[in-house]
């Protein structure tokens, strides 16, 4: 693949994806065996766009709990709750710099359901 399609399509897929958390995710694995808990505060603005039907509301609240387990030097897998009613699962790959450091280059993919009961 020539350069100027590479950087186009890494353009593309920086800008396309959403970041799962808060601020983002170091490259850095959990270690091979390894459990890693972790929690997440979130606060959702109050001041969105609305559409024509819908209705105004207050700020939300969310807690995100995540669990990591390594499953070798360069790779875990994460499975994270999120509020009440969405839970995800990802894959992450180091795929360059030194293992058990936070500097390098990881690729994470995952899949999930997003989402919240409905309001009474």
């Amino acid at each position: 693949m020539s350069s100027p399609r590479l950087a186009a399509l890494a353009a593309f897929v920086g800008l396309s994806g959403c970041v799962p958390y808060a601020v983002g995710a170091p490259p850095s694995t959990v270690a091979e065996r390894e459990v890693q808990p972790s929690a997440v505060l979130q606060v959702a603005s109050a001041r969105r766009d609305l559409q024509a039907d819908d209705e105004a509301g207050g700020a939300a609240l969310a807690v995100g709990n995540e669990a990591r387990l390594g499953l070798d030097d360069r790779s875990d897998v994460g499975v994270r709750l999120i509020g009440l009613g969405s839970l995800t699962a990802t894959y992450k790959r180091k795929v360059a710099g030194p293992v058990g450091s936070d500097e390098g280059v990881a690729v994470i993919v995952g899949a999930g359901g997003i989402g919240s009961p409905p309001p009474p």
